[in-house]
């Protein structure tokens, strides 16, 4: 049986620098030309998310 610290250290929200969003949430140059040429909102997400 988990401990409820263990519990929120698996199920809790991450708490994220301004540093690691910017690692971890941001395109490389190259992926963010390829998205540019995408005209349509729902495509340049489906292919970040992708």
């Amino acid at each position: 049986m988990l401990t409820s610290s263990e519990i929120n250290e698996l199920y809790a929200l991450p708490n994220f620098s301004r540093t690691d969003r910017e690692d971890y949430f941001s395109l490389d140059k190259e992926t963010q030309k390829l998205v540019n040429t995408l005209r349509q909102a729902e495509t340049r997400i489906y292919f970040i998310l992708y």
